[in-house]
């Protein structure tokens, strides 16, 4: 699978990438069978994401 997100606003980006980020972990509980739980981890993903983009 492949999933492309655009937008014209690059001031998103660490923010779509967290949400992304959010609902591919349920996507893989699912496939997996599993009960959807997801961690409470939206603030340490967009900590992740704002730094893993500085350089970009």
């Amino acid at each position: 699978m492949i999933f492309t997100h655009t937008f014209d606003d690059d001031s998103w980006a660490v923010n779509t990438a967290a949400g992304w980020h959010r609902c591919l972990d349920a996507l893989d509980q699912i496939v997996h069978g599993e009960p959807v739980e997801l961690k409470d981890n939206a603030v340490d993903l967009r900590e992740y994401y704002k730094e893993a983009f500085a350089s970009l």
